[in-house]
């Protein structure tokens, strides 16, 4: 088996960028994607999001192409989203595509807690723009 240590950083939003990630929505949300990429041999090490957006740090089994694992993942989490919540206003839905970065054993701590300050990080308008960025665009 190849030795890897790859760290992603992976951005995805909402369908139409609607505010649909509600506390009750990332109840499920996140466990299932914690769950998903345990089932892709892969380990979240940080979840979060704002109503809009999520972020996730995790790494990827060599096995396990990103654009997969995001299929998987974004496949899982609305399936089981829909399932778990039939009364939510409107269908929950992720929008296509999504940004993904890499980085070093080094930057893990930075990363996770960027994530993991989602909130804040929003609220204190201290945000790195290319830990933020989803498309070229």
């Amino acid at each position: 088996m190849p030795f890897a240590r790859c760290y992603y950083h992976l951005i995805w939003t909402t369908k139409h960028r609607e505010p649909s990630i509600t506390d009750s929505v990332a109840a499920h949300l996140y466990p299932t994607i914690r769950h998903k990429a345990i089932e892709l041999r892969s380990e979240v090490l940080a979840i979060n999001g704002m109503l809009d957006h999520i972020h996730v740090a995790a790494t990827i089994h060599t096995s396990v192409s990103v654009a997969d694992w995001m299929k998987h993942i974004k496949g899982a989490s609305s399936y089981a989203v829909n399932s778990l919540l039939p009364n939510l206003p409107a269908r929950f839905a992720w929008q296509n595509g999504y940004g993904v970065l890499t980085y070093g054993i080094k930057q893990v701590p930075f990363v996770v807690a960027y994530i993991e300050n989602q909130q804040q990080n929003h609220a204190e308008n201290s945000l790195y723009a290319y830990l933020e960025t989803i498309d070229e665009e």
